[in-house]
Parts: structure tokens; C-alpha cells; sequence
């Protein structure tokens, strides 16, 4: 009683107003992606930020729908506004957990199978927003001396792997739901993000592969065998596609083919490169290294610098409608195929700062 008193006496501000009388807060399966669009002006104000997360943690909006709504908008302006990514980092999902409607078997199983886990990607993928902006957009830019692409490269591949965490689920969840517009909704999304991801991953290892590149053989052998595993839990999640892509829009995964002998060097080099490590960490405990072990560090890293003609045989396949198949050597920079869903949803993006912005 005493909340319901508080709630009519509570002012409320233009915004909750019309978020609160949009499909976006409605127990049903309605989504109107302009109903996004409007209220998505006002997420570069913290006030109206918080205002936006106050309506959506309240009590009453622990529907499965409601819910389900609430992440996708997340998952949608998450890369836009920066100042609500680092909201959203703040926040507690306190009654989250709870169900509006106990009676409902499968909104149980779709809450601790799809949702949380949901919600959990989400959270990662605002913690590592900037970091994420900053890979996409600098990769070419960097050095390939700067041992950070690397690093950069397996954060994304953590992120990445979490996301397909999600597709074993979302396939059970769209053959016992098929008319769930929010969980295919949620599907498409995740694909087209994955699939960005995928192609930034598979840069990177085009820029490590460099003759010039001083990053160890061991970690491009353990990046190229990460490449190939998303690869695989790609195709996987392609196959079921139409469940959640009914108009066939959404393109294959992006193949990486390397020759046999490539890859067989490569391995080579990763193993002498591990055996190599383990006698210098066994010398030093040994006390046989002293003054002596940055000339030999020096040396590691100088032959590492020049790689052989191997390396020089990783053939990209793009999977698109022509199937163009992209050689990157020493002089030729990898460039991305057309990717015409992918493109335009970065220019969208980038239309949407903009937007928001001013």
C-alpha cells in the first residue's frame, strides 16, 4: 500500500513516461523497434540512464517478456553510448532471479538458461566495451611489433567464447518456442555480433603472421587454433539459422583455410618454442643463467623476428555469395570482403552516435 501512495505521488519525468506507455515495457511479445529508437535520444543523460534502469529492476517488471525486452535494448544501445555502458556496469540486478509467474515451467528454464546467462555476456561485453571499440578500430594502425594485439586478440576471444556459450540453449529454446519473436530477436543479434568478431579475430591473425611480427610462435599456434574452434561453434550456429533468420539474411560464417604444411610448421615451431622456454626456466632455477639471460632473450627475439616462406600461405575464404578466396602475403595487406550486413550495421552504429551526440 505504502509503495503504491509513494508511486502516485512520485513525480515522473517525460521519458519514464514514454517508456512506461511504449511496447517496451508490456508483458507481450510486441517489440517496435522505434519505440528503441525514441527513447534512445535520451541515453547520453545520466539522469534519464538511471530513470531507464529504475523502471526496469522494479518488482513488477520481472516478466519473462519484460525481461527479455530489456536485454535486447541493452544489447543494442550498449555499443552507442558509452555513458550508459558504464551505468549499466554499475547496476544490480537484485530481482532479476525471481519469476512474475511461478506457474510458467518455461519461463523457469528460459530465465536460468537464456537470460541470466544473457545478462552475464552482457555485463563482460560493457566491462570490455572501449577496449573492444579500440581493437576494431586501431587494429591496422598499431605496430606489429606491439606485442598488445595479442593480448587484445584472446580478451576478445574470452568474449566470444562466452557468447557461443549461449547457442546450444538458444537452439533448444527456438525448436520448443519457434514463435518466440524476442528469442529470435535475441538469436540474430548475437550472430551478427559474433560474426563482426569473427572477422576482427581473423585480422589479427593475418597482421601476426607478418614476417616483420615479434609475437612468439607459440601464441600465434595457440590463436590459430582458438580461430579454428570459433569457426566450428559458428557453423554450428549457422545451421539452425532459419529459426531465427526466417528472411535468409544473415551470411556464413567466415572460413579460414590454411594448407596442411603451414599449419604442420607452424606447430613445429610452437613445440621448439615451448621446449626452448622450459630449458631457460629450468637453467634459471638451476642458477645456470645470470647476467647472461637478456642477450639470450634478445637472440630468441630476433629469430623470431624473420619468418619463413610458410607463413606466408594463409589463405582467407570469405563465405559470401561469390565465395572470393583472399591470399595475404608479405606485401599485401588482408582486405575484409564485402560484407554488406555487417557494413551497414557499422555505419548504422556510427550514424546512431552521431545522433546521439547532438
Amino acid at each position: 500500500m505504502i509503495q503504491k501512495i509513494t508511486k502516485i505521488f512520485k513525480s515522473q519525468s517525460d521519458f519514464t513516461k514514454k517508456l512506461e506507455q511504449c511496447s517496451l515495457t508490456k508483458d507481450n511479445f510486441v517489440f517496435r523497434q522505434e519505440d528503441i529508437d525514441l527513447i534512445l535520444q535520451y541515453m547520453i543523460d545520466e539522469k534519464f540512464i538511471k530513470e531507464f534502469f529504475d523502471v526496469y529492476i522494479s518488482q513488477e517488471m520481472q516478466t519473462y517478456t519484460i525481461k527479455m525486452k530489456m536485454l535486447i535494448i541493452i544489447h543494442q544501445i550498449i555499443n552507442l553510448s558509452e555513458e550508459f555502458s558504464s551505468i549499466f556496469n554499475t547496476i544490480r540486478f537484485h530481482n532479476f532471479n525471481k519469476l512474475k509467474h511461478c506457474n510458467r515451467n518455461n519461463e523457469a528454464w528460459l530465465l536460468q538458461s537464456i537470460q541470466i546467462p544473457f545478462l552475464q555476456y552482457l555485463q563482460k561485453l560493457s566491462i570490455n566495451i572501449k577496449d573492444i571499440k579500440s581493437y576494431r578500430t586501431c587494429l591496422f594502425r598499431k605496430q606489429i611489433l606491439n606485442t598488445n594485439l595479442v593480448i587484445d586478440s584472446f580478451k576478445l576471444i574470452n568474449i566470444v567464447n562466452q557468447a557461443l556459450s549461449l547457442v546450444p540453449n538458444l537452439k533448444i529454446a527456438l525448436t520448443n518456442y519457434p514463435y518466440d519473436f524476442l528469442l529470435k530477436r535475441t538469436a540474430y543479434n548475437i550472430y551478427l555480433e559474433i560474426h563482426t568478431f569473427q572477422r576482427q579475430l581473423i585480422n589479427s591473425l593475418s597482421a601476426l603472421l607478418n614476417e616483420n611480427s615479434q609475437a612468439k610462435e607459440v601464441e600465434i599456434y595457440e590463436f590459430l587454433k582458438e580461430v579454428q574452434a570459433i569457426e566450428q561453434k559458428m557453423m554450428f550456429f549457422y545451421q539452425f539459422h532459419k529459426k531465427f533468420d526466417p528472411s535468409q539474411t544473415l551470411i556464413p560464417p567466415l572460413k579460414l583455410k590454411i594448407d596442411v604444411e603451414s599449419a604442420r610448421c607452424i606447430e613445429r615451431s610452437a613445440i621448439q618454442e615451448r621446449e626452448v622456454c622450459q630449458q631457460l626456466r629450468q637453467a634459471k632455477t638451476k642458477r645456470e643463467i645470470c647476467s647472461s639471460s637478456p642477450i639470450i632473450d634478445y637472440q630468441l627475439s630476433c629469430e623470431r623476428g624473420k619468418r619463413g616462406p610458410q607463413y606466408q600461405h594463409l589463405v582467407l575464404q570469405m563465405n559470401t555469395q561469390g565465395n572470393q578466396a583472399i591470399v595475404w602475403d608479405q606485401q599485401q595487406t588482408f582486405q575484409e570482403g564485402v560484407d554488406t550486413h555487417t557494413d551497414e550495421k557499422a555505419i548504422k552504429e556510427e550514424q546512431n552516435s552521431e545522433y546521439i551526440k547532438k
